[in-house]
């Protein structure tokens, strides 16, 4: 079956009832116990018990929602939405010369930890002398204001809310740090928050602050010690530039508190997070001899302990990763996956031109194995020369991962003797898959695009089901291409995804729809629902982006920038919707 809504109306194969009658906006909402709280979904997550953030958020009774202006707290009580509050997601501050902007959150009991960027306006003033200077913005004249130019000076932080009550949230404290984001994970009421900043500007030795780290609360700003500052093997790797990573553990319980922050002259700019370790990959370069070099990953890794961070070991690999997925930690061991490209170059000088010439690429993948210290301990190399990793996905003792060219090789690797990992299978099938998601036992499913088995050129996208019950001999159960259709953020973005094996649901947003499939071993994948919550064909891109999908008790809520729509589970027919931009 399959259906077809847009906001009120409703399409469908079979007899359909009518959208069900708007609630009363204005009705009051009980609050109950833990125990009354139905069975909701996550964000889509890698690591169990390590959360990610998020444009949208639940706790089994409430969403949270970031649309274009507001977060929004909004009700969901079967399938019935009412708006009980909302905060301006962004904000300016003309006495301080500095604009917040809100972009994603976490939620836990009765905190809301909402990830802001502030922009600090600087002074940039020119001339012979002084040479090019920046200062804050703050302590120029009124006069210097009207002919400098601004510079903008990026931090990164959360503000804490209390929302025990969800009609009004109370502000309780912000905490930020330097620099432009990279990341962040929280486990249990830590929020461990990754950041890089760049030195553009001269230094000067009379102002700390124009070349050491800052952390704040509450705007007010303090220099990182001297002993919570360490030096990478290379801090220069990253394009030759004065770069601090910044990390802090920050306690949301109670009114919060940054229980410790840890910086280093580097860059990172892909996390990994166990339980216990938070693991930054940069890109850098590898000199093998002579002239020839290959791309190559830093890797450093930071200890968890309750807001306490220390920097623990760095290592590196040869090739570049494609994302965090690329990346696990089991039973002591670090695992990853990259594509190597090796290549001979020559550098030339005409005047003031300098240029580098590339000759004699070489591109392959490989899986590494490392120790704690992040040392090397095993690998295989030389994969699928000439291909690049599409994705990859780790499963306990067992890996699979991903390259393409022409066609589709998924090969899975045994890891359960880490100093020697061996290659069990390899597959290939036209197309590709750039998400891997374990759906039940021995079944992996992929989300990817389908190609041309000759000429490698790339179609629609399509959804796979592979047999990992024997990892030797793994096979492509079923496949459903997507006529028609080319692009999905879930492709790229983990989070846009709703997956449970229990519910029988596949859901993910496809240019401006929101698509569910269900699976069966009889049936394959199979065409649920179709849901658009656009409102007009002028409108067709208003909630193309950022759509996602959570379900709550029986209900199923597919929220975009500019509503919330709500469906049974049970036959995804409409059942409520509430208009964000009113």
């Amino acid at each position: 079956r399959q259906y077809y809504t847009s906001y009120g109306a409703f399409e469908t194969t079979t007899d359909a009832a009518a959208p069900a009658a708007a609630p009363d906006r204005g009705a009051s909402i009980e609050t109950s116990s833990k125990a009354d709280t139905p069975d909701f979904s996550d964000t889509n997550l890698q690591v169990a018990g390590v959360q990610e953030a998020d444009i949208v958020k639940s706790d089994g009774k409430y969403i949270y929602a970031l649309s274009n202006e507001y977060l929004h707290i909004v009700s969901a009580v079967d399938g019935e939405l009412t708006k009980l509050s909302e905060i301006a997601r962004s904000t300016s501050n003309e006495n301080k010369l500095q604009d917040s902007y809100a972009f994603e959150m976490y939620v836990r009991d009765n905190r809301l930890i909402v990830l802001t960027n502030y922009y600090n306006y600087h002074i940039m003033r020119g001339g012979a002398e002084p040479a090019i200077d920046v200062m804050p913005a703050t302590d120029a004249t009124p006069e210097m204001r009207s002919y400098i130019y601004p510079y903008f000076s990026g931090i990164v932080g959360v503000e804490i809310y209390d929302i025990s009550d969800k009609s009004s949230p109370t502000h309780l404290n912000s905490f930020s740090q330097s620099g432009s984001y990279a990341s962040s994970r929280m486990i249990g009421d830590i929020v461990y928050l990754v950041s890089n900043e760049s030195i553009y500007n001269e230094i000067d030795k009379k102002r700390p602050e124009t070349f050491v780290p800052m952390v704040y609360r509450n705007g007010e700003g303090t220099l990182l010690d001297a002993q919570d500052i360490c030096i990478a093997i290379d801090p220069e790797y990253y394009h030759g530039s004065a770069q601090y990573l910044v990390v802090s553990g920050i306690d949301t319980s109670g009114e919060g508190e940054i229980v410790s922050t840890k910086s280093m002259l580097g860059y990172g700019n892909t996390i990994y997070s166990s339980s216990e370790n938070l693991y930054v990959a940069a890109y850098s370069q590898l000199k093998e001899s002579g002239n020839r070099s290959s791309d190559a990953t830093q890797l450093y890794r930071f200890s968890l302990d309750a807001g306490n961070i220390e920097l623990e070991a760095e290592g590196m690999v040869p090739g570049s990763i494609i994302n965090q997925f690329a990346m696990d930690e089991y039973d002591g061991t670090f695992r990853i996956v990259t594509t190597v490209n090796s290549y001979s170059y020559s550098d030339g000088r005409q005047g003031d031109m300098v240029w580098r010439s590339i000759t004699d690429n070489e591109q392959y993948n490989a899986l590494y194995t490392l120790d704690s210290n992040l040392d090397i301990i095993g690998k295989i190399e030389n994969l699928a020369p000439d291909e690049r990793v599409y994705s990859v996905r780790f499963d306990g003792e067992t890996g699979y991962f991903v390259t393409f060219r022409q066609v589709d090789p998924l090969f899975s690797v045994d890891l359960s003797n880490p100093a020697n990992p061996v290659i069990l299978g390899e597959l290939k099938i036209p197309g590709f898959s750039e998400y891997l998601h374990p759906f039940a036992d021995g079944l992996l499913f992929g989300l990817g695009k389908d190609a041309d088995e000759e000429s490698g050129r790339v179609g629609c996208l399509k959804l796979s089901m592979f047999d990992v019950s024997d990892p030797s001999d793994v096979s492509e159960t079923s496949k459903l291409i997507i006529n028609d259709l080319h692009y999905s953020e879930a492709s790229y973005n983990h989070k846009a995804i709703l997956i449970d094996s229990e519910k029988n649901i596949i859901a993910f947003p496809a240019e401006g729809k929101y698509l569910i499939y269900s699976y069966s071993t009889e049936n394959g994948f199979e065409a649920e629902a179709v849901i658009s919550l656009t409102r007009n064909e002028k409108d067709y891109y208003y909630g193309y982006q950022n759509l996602r999908g959570l379900y709550i008790g029986d209900y199923l809520y597919v929220i975009s920038d500019s509503s919330i729509a709500s469906y049974s589970m049970l036959t995804y027919k409409f059942h409520d919707m509430l208009d964000l931009t009113a």
